[in-house]
């Protein structure tokens, strides 16, 4: 077999190299991505008037809820570069969904809802019970998306927060959603609430200015 000529082993070699280094930063591209992206989930927490209720949270979410079953609220920004991960990650969860028999609830903002009823008829075909609402009677409630709300049947707060941390959300009976779905067949339900979470979320409402929304939370329960 003829050996290459030293012209094309240095072809070969370059072509190794620059195929090397395009990986190499396509992977600091992707990692540069992923930290610009991370964020706190709930930065009402830095607020010296954070006045989040949990309680308060669940009666204002169950004006979005279905019925008497248990419900994941499911806010979803299509326009936030972190949704695909947890748009995986609720597929992934939908056997779970079914076998507790919860409704799911798209809730988006109003200039999406076009895009989000196309969402639900996707999930729809997992068989799943899927409603489209949209945020604008509450629009301070969500912080950040990719989020997850979970409610009881009785519409008591079960998980108020993201559905993973880190660079992008991780499917498996150990995220923080699913473990909120465990605990729905218990007598009572412990009540998790995940706003310090540090990974990969999109702002909601970034021009909601977070003291006047925590002073919102104030005035109200003041009344």
């Amino acid at each position: 077999m003829t050996k290459p000529s030293f012209s094309r082993r240095t072809k070969l070699l370059a072509v190794a190299a620059v195929g090397s280094l395009w990986l190499i930063g396509s992977g600091v591209a992707l990692y540069s991505l992923q930290v610009a992206d991370q964020q706190l989930f709930d930065p009402r927490l830095l607020d010296a008037n954070d006045a989040f209720e949990p309680q308060r949270v669940a009666n204002d979410f169950s004006t979005l809820t279905q019925g008497s079953a248990s419900t994941l609220l499911v806010p979803w920004d299509p326009d936030c570069s972190c949704t695909p991960a947890a748009e995986e990650h609720l597929l992934a969860t939908a056997p779970l969904l079914r076998q507790h028999n919860a409704d799911v609830v798209i809730v988006t903002k109003v200039e999406h809802v076009e895009r989000a009823h196309a969402y639900a008829a996707i999930l729809e075909k997992t068989g799943l019970s899927i409603k489209v609402a949209t945020d604008d009677a509450h629009p301070t409630l969500i912080p950040s998306s990719p989020a997850a709300v979970l409610l009881s049947n009785i519409n008591e707060l079960v998980y108020f927060g993201p559905w993973s941390s880190g660079g992008s959300c991780v499917t498996g009976i150990g995220g923080f959603v699913e473990s909120a779905l465990l605990t729905l067949s218990e007598d009572v339900q412990p009540v998790v609430v995940n706003r310090a979470a540090v990974g990969c979320y999109c702002p909601w409402r970034p021009a909601v200015n977070i003291a006047t929304s925590s002073a919102g939370y104030q005035s109200e329960n003041n009344s």
